[in-house]
């Protein structure tokens, strides 16, 4: 099998299907990121046999890639949480989604307008096509992409994220839970709700819904 898209959904399906081969030995996975919009392409192109995705295919890809067929599995629940360097939150801890808005929307440029440090604000987006951009555009701006700002850079993976938001004084952007737990970054709550895995459980985190595994045809 191989299997490409979601970075989000990476960490599980890699964990899955090294559990799969440890008990299958002639089974042969692979699984590679490159992100939703790559697994939902290349699963409809006939590229790959299974696209991971953090959103369903749309209307217009399942006419475009001739893919009405699909059939999107979902897997799991996926939350996804804002994330910052450490340099320039001073005590921040939380970001009201108004604040978060306008930091996205590039109308708040300096940590010390939202409670931190006199530290300029470097924006690290997800570029378009991400399924992960896609849940944040959802919760910040409706659903309309183009409200992001443009940032500093546009990271194809979560994995490239999280390490230019470590390694970039006053840095902000989004991951998937699987990557948020990492010392090098601060996840940050949002009006106070702390992004835990047991306020996810409770229905009390802001950003997420179903990852799915799509094929295009009955798997």
């Amino acid at each position: 099998l191989t299997i490409a898209g979601s970075s989000a959904l990476l960490p599980l399906v890699q964990e899955a299907a090294n559990q799969y081969q440890a008990k299958n030995p002639g089974a042969q996975i692979t699984v590679t990121a490159g992100g939703s919009g790559a697994g939902r392409t290349q699963v409809c192109q006939g590229k790959i046999d299974i696209g991971d995705s953090d959103v369903k295919l749309s209307d217009k890809e399942k006419t475009d890639l001739s893919c009405s067929g699909a059939v999107e599995t979902p897997v799991a629940i996926q939350a996804f949480a804002p994330v910052a360097n450490k340099e320039g939150l001073g005590s921040v801890t939380s970001l009201s989604k108004d604040q978060l808005i306008s930091i996205f929307a590039g109308k708040v440029t300096d940590w010390k307008d939202v409670g931190g440090a006199d530290q300029e604000i470097v924006l690290i987006n997800r570029a378009k096509g991400s399924g992960t951009r896609s849940q944040m555009g959802k919760f910040l701006f409706g659903g309309d992409d183009t409200m992001f700002a443009t940032g500093a850079s546009e990271e194809d993976n979560s994995e490239t994220v999280k390490t230019t938001v470590a390694q970039t004084p006053g840095a902000i952007s989004y991951l998937g839970f699987a990557y948020v737990s990492d010392p090098s970054i601060v996840a940050l709550g949002i009006d106070g709700t702390m992004p835990t895995t047991e306020n996810i459980q409770a229905g009390k985190w802001p950003i997420g819904g179903a990852g799915y595994m799509i094929t295009k045809a009955a798997p």
